[in-house]
């Protein structure tokens, strides 16, 4: 009763239909069982942002969905946003998996009309690297303006890269960050010590959370 409650208050603030559904089991499994069962574009879930030991290691339900779920998952944490999504930060390190991220940042940009920011923590001074990593920028850059959205792209020097990437998302007023998570849940299941698990642990601003399509080593993935 109060799950429908709820659903009646917020699709009368929204005008969006809502159904409910209530499901017997382990909380994560019948997350991801049902979100399949319906094909769905997202899953929306809160976190509670807690990062002790403990946490870290044991995880929550968020952090499962995370590793198990076929679509994006959005995790929130903040109170505070705004309707729409306005500005969009898409942290890339120009593996060929992260930039799986890009397509899935042009469907949203597309339906909520946002502006892009397309960033790259990196550590060093060295020019070769630099340069290097310049061009890929100005690659995924010059491929989202392609398909008629706003995008800038900027690099950031610093050694945490969770801690830049928010600093920066809270420069830009963001409403989404879109992250990778392969390299956070490829070791074991409840383990969420690196930069993206850091992010959607600390961020203010939902994070999307993005799995990579798994493939074999020998095939490569191209921007073109």
């Amino acid at each position: 009763s109060k799950l429908d409650e709820l659903a009646r208050q917020a699709k009368e603030e929204s005008g969006i239909d809502i159904k409910t559904r209530i499901e017997k089991g382990k909380i994560y499994e019948e997350i991801v069982r049902v979100a399949e069962e319906l094909n769905a574009s997202f899953i929306i879930m809160g976190t509670n942002g807690e990062t002790s030991l403990t946490k870290k290691f044991i995880g929550t339900n968020a952090v499962r969905v995370i590793k198990l779920a076929h679509c994006p998952v959005i995790t929130i944490k903040g109170k505070n946003h705004r309707k729409g999504c306005k500005t969009i930060v898409l942290p890339l390190d120009f593996t060929r998996e992260t930039k799986e991220k890009v397509g899935q940042c042009i469907e949203i940009a597309h339906f909520f009309n946002s502006e892009v920011w397309v960033i790259s923590v990196i550590d060093t001074n060295d020019e070769f690297l630099i340069n290097k990593l310049t061009r890929q920028l100005d690659q995924v850059v010059t491929f989202i303006s392609s398909h008629q959205i706003q995008v800038q792209g900027e690099f950031i020097i610093g050694k945490n890269i969770a801690e830049e990437v928010i600093k920066f998302g809270e420069s830009k007023d963001a409403d989404l960050f879109i992250i990778m998570t392969q390299q956070e849940l490829i070791w074991t299941e409840f383990f969420i010590g690196t930069a993206s698990q850091e992010v959607i642990n600390n961020s203010e601003i939902p994070v999307c959370s993005i799995r990579p399509i798994e493939r074999n080593d020998h095939i490569e993935f191209v921007i073109s």
